[in-house]
Protein backbone atom coordinates (compact mmCIF):
# COMPACT_ATOMS: atom_id res chain seq x y z
CA UNK A 1 0.00 0.00 0.00
CA UNK A 2 2.60 2.61 0.89
CA UNK A 3 4.52 1.96 -2.37
CA UNK A 4 1.60 2.78 -4.27
CA UNK A 5 0.65 6.21 -2.37
CA UNK A 6 4.58 6.60 -2.89
CA UNK A 7 4.17 6.13 -7.04
CA UNK A 8 0.76 7.95 -6.86
CA UNK A 9 2.71 10.66 -5.32
CA UNK A 10 5.42 10.76 -7.27
CA UNK A 11 3.50 10.80 -9.94
CA UNK A 12 1.29 13.49 -9.70
CA UNK A 13 4.91 15.62 -8.35
CA UNK A 14 5.98 14.48 -11.86
CA UNK A 15 2.97 15.89 -13.70
CA UNK A 16 2.80 19.10 -11.81
CA UNK A 17 6.31 20.37 -11.20
CA UNK A 18 8.70 19.45 -13.79
CA UNK A 19 9.86 21.85 -15.57
CA UNK A 20 8.75 21.66 -19.82
CA UNK A 21 10.86 24.52 -20.95
CA UNK A 22 12.98 23.33 -23.30
CA UNK A 23 16.59 24.78 -23.87
CA UNK A 24 15.87 26.79 -27.37
CA UNK A 25 19.59 26.98 -27.99
CA UNK A 26 20.65 23.35 -28.13
CA UNK A 27 21.94 22.27 -31.70
CA UNK A 28 22.45 18.89 -33.20
CA UNK A 29 25.66 18.38 -35.41
CA UNK A 30 25.03 16.98 -38.62
CA UNK A 31 27.06 15.26 -40.75
CA UNK A 32 28.53 15.88 -43.96
CA UNK A 33 26.83 14.19 -47.22
CA UNK A 34 25.06 14.48 -50.28
CA UNK A 35 21.95 16.32 -50.56
CA UNK A 36 19.72 15.24 -53.54
CA UNK A 37 17.23 18.14 -54.84
CA UNK A 38 13.41 17.33 -56.24
CA UNK A 39 14.67 17.08 -59.78
CA UNK A 40 17.67 15.05 -58.39
CA UNK A 41 20.60 17.06 -58.31
CA UNK A 42 23.33 16.06 -55.76
CA UNK A 43 25.45 18.67 -54.42
CA UNK A 44 27.74 17.56 -50.82
CA UNK A 45 27.14 19.18 -47.90
CA UNK A 46 29.75 20.00 -45.26
CA UNK A 47 28.99 19.39 -41.50
CA UNK A 48 26.84 22.16 -40.00
CA UNK A 49 24.94 22.20 -36.42
CA UNK A 50 20.97 22.87 -36.47
CA UNK A 51 18.59 24.08 -33.73
CA UNK A 52 17.63 20.74 -31.71
CA UNK A 53 13.99 22.33 -31.65
CA UNK A 54 12.08 24.22 -34.11
CA UNK A 55 10.88 27.81 -33.97
CA UNK A 56 6.79 28.38 -33.95
CA UNK A 57 5.35 31.02 -35.99
CA UNK A 58 4.20 32.71 -32.30
CA UNK A 59 7.73 32.56 -31.44
CA UNK A 60 8.78 34.13 -34.21
CA UNK A 61 6.07 36.68 -33.90
CA UNK A 62 7.75 37.60 -30.50
CA UNK A 63 10.93 38.04 -31.83
CA UNK A 64 10.07 40.36 -34.91
CA UNK A 65 7.84 42.13 -31.99
CA UNK A 66 11.23 42.82 -29.95
CA UNK A 67 13.16 43.51 -32.68
CA UNK A 68 10.57 46.51 -33.68
CA UNK A 69 11.01 47.68 -30.14
CA UNK A 70 14.58 47.18 -29.57
CA UNK A 71 16.08 48.05 -32.96
CA UNK A 72 19.41 48.58 -31.71
CA UNK A 73 19.71 45.43 -29.74
CA UNK A 74 19.36 42.97 -33.18
CA UNK A 75 22.95 42.07 -32.86
CA UNK A 76 22.59 40.36 -29.56
CA UNK A 77 21.50 37.78 -32.37
CA UNK A 78 24.25 37.18 -34.24
CA UNK A 79 25.73 34.22 -34.73
CA UNK A 80 29.84 34.65 -35.07
CA UNK A 81 30.33 33.51 -37.99
CA UNK A 82 27.14 35.05 -39.54
CA UNK A 83 27.96 37.35 -42.83
CA UNK A 84 27.80 40.98 -42.43
CA UNK A 85 24.94 41.40 -44.91
CA UNK A 86 23.02 39.29 -43.31
CA UNK A 87 21.67 41.39 -40.36
CA UNK A 88 18.50 40.67 -38.70
CA UNK A 89 15.91 42.26 -41.12
CA UNK A 90 12.69 40.55 -41.94
CA UNK A 91 11.47 39.84 -45.09
CA UNK A 92 8.18 39.48 -46.59
CA UNK A 93 8.17 35.48 -46.87
CA UNK A 94 5.41 33.77 -45.24
CA UNK A 95 6.55 32.94 -42.13
CA UNK A 96 6.99 36.45 -41.68
CA UNK A 97 3.91 37.54 -43.06
CA UNK A 98 2.14 34.84 -40.59
CA UNK A 99 3.94 36.04 -37.82
CA UNK A 100 2.71 39.77 -38.62
CA UNK A 101 -0.73 38.66 -39.40
CA UNK A 102 -1.46 36.91 -36.26
CA UNK A 103 -1.92 33.48 -37.52
CA UNK A 104 -0.19 31.54 -34.60
CA UNK A 105 -2.11 33.34 -32.21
Amino acid sequence: MFALVWALGFAVYWAVFRSTEKAFDDQVPVPAGDFVFQDGKTVKLPEFSIDKYEVTVGQYAKFLSFLEKHPNDATKFDHPKQPPALKHKPRTGIFTLAARSGASR
